[in-house]
């Protein structure tokens, strides 16, 4: 490689990385002073056991929105039949002409 072609790619990577690293510091978060006033404690979560997680009551079986088992074997319909399968068809050749 040509030294004039390794010095511009040189002086390119360089001008890049340079403008990149110019910009780097106005992205900033702005500052902002902390409170006056007291912080609040720090609480630690309680080590002891958990209370048991609250659950709906369970609804009773007499529920009138509730299918009835019969109506639901009756409604059952066994899986129908497949179609037979047809025999391998191999793809169409033309006759060889002679």
């Amino acid at each position: 490689m040509s030294p004039t072609f390794l010095l511009v790619v040189f002086l390119g990577v360089l001008l890049l990385t340079t403008c990149s690293l110019a910009d780097h510091d106005h992205h900033k978060p702005p500052h902002k002073p902390p409170p006056l006033g007291p912080r609040p404690p720090h609480k630690p979560p309680p080590l002891g056991p958990r209370p048991p997680p609250k659950h709906k009551l369970p609804t009773p079986l007499d529920n009138e929105a509730a299918v009835p088992l019969k109506d639901v074997e009756a409604l059952y319909k066994p899986p129908g039949k497949k179609p037979p399968h047809s025999p391998y068809k191999p793809p169409y050749k033309p006759p060889p002409s002679n």
